[in-house]
């Protein structure tokens, strides 16, 4: 009976985590569809009516991680800070992180008026 039921608890442990490695799709109901998660997605969104919302941090200056321990490439914030002087002041935006400083994302329409 004992080796039963380890079995049993091994064979529900490896059922459990093998779910770990799967993608994910997250739905809000409007959409009504049946299509898997994207294949090249570790998780994909699917909705009508909602975005994604990325953390809100204040940054302090591009050269500086801070608040982040350390500079994270690939890493993607909303800074809702202004802080900072000369070329490496912030300003509130979309910010990216190449592993050494901070960059910021700027829009279409930024461009268009600073020309």
């Amino acid at each position: 009976m004992k080796k039963q039921v380890y079995a049993l608890a091994a064979c529900t442990l490896l059922l459990c985590s093998s779910g770990a490695y799967a993608q994910s799709k997250m739905k809000d109901g409007t959409i009504s569809s049946t299509a898997l998660p994207n294949a090249n997605a570790i998780l994909d969104l699917e909705s009508n009516k909602r975005g994604i919302l990325l953390p809100r941090i204040a940054l302090t200056a591009t050269s500086s991680a801070s608040p982040l321990s350390a500079h994270v490439q690939g890493m993607t914030v909303y800074n809702t800070a202004t802080a900072g002087s000369g070329s490496t002041a912030v300003i509130p935006g979309y910010y990216i992180n190449d592993g050494t400083k901070w960059i910021r994302l700027i829009s279409k329409r930024e461009v268009s008026l600073a020309n």
